[in-house]
């Protein structure tokens, strides 16, 4: 945040354990935010993304056809055991006054919890999501917009 606070562009980006590290530090030092997600270990599934999504500094360069596969297909590859989840996020005022949600997914027992999310005032992004996993995922190999997303992060 510093080197933002003085002008020097210092983007961050939080991809699983990031993104819940992020939003970690923005709680009470005894508070975990996270929240048990069931069944999410290798999934492939598309992002439901928020009403302000689209104009949000993430998402707004996305080329149309990327930003509609994300909505559509399967291509987001969660491979995790924990979250941030919806209610976590809600019920701390300050954490919606820093970051804005930008897509959220439901784990296998129905729990929303926060796929991508932005910083209000900084470059910072975070991702529950793996965008990299493309490399090294056979069922996203056969899926040509996953490297178009996982080239879209890394230009941002």
């Amino acid at each position: 945040m510093d080197l933002n606070e003085r002008g020097i562009y210092y983007p961050v980006l939080g991809i699983c354990f990031g993104i819940q590290f992020m939003l970690g530090q923005s709680f009470e030092p005894s508070i975990d935010p996270t929240s048990r997600c069931i069944g999410m270990e290798h999934k492939l599934m598309p992002l439901n993304f928020t009403l302000n999504a689209r104009e949000s500094k993430l998402f707004r360069t996305m080329p149309e056809k990327l930003y509609k596969s994300l909505a559509s297909e399967n291509i987001a590859g969660h491979f995790h055991t924990a979250g941030v989840s919806m209610k976590h996020y809600n019920s701390f005022s300050d954490i919606s006054k820093h970051f804005a949600v930008t897509a959220t997914n439901y784990d296998d027992q129905g729990m929303e919890f926060i796929s991508t999310m932005e910083s209000r005032r900084y470059p910072f992004y975070g991702l529950q999501w793996h965008t990299e996993a493309f490399f090294i995922n056979q069922e996203m190999l056969t899926k040509p917009a996953c490297g178009s997303v996982d080239f879209y992060s890394m230009r941002q």
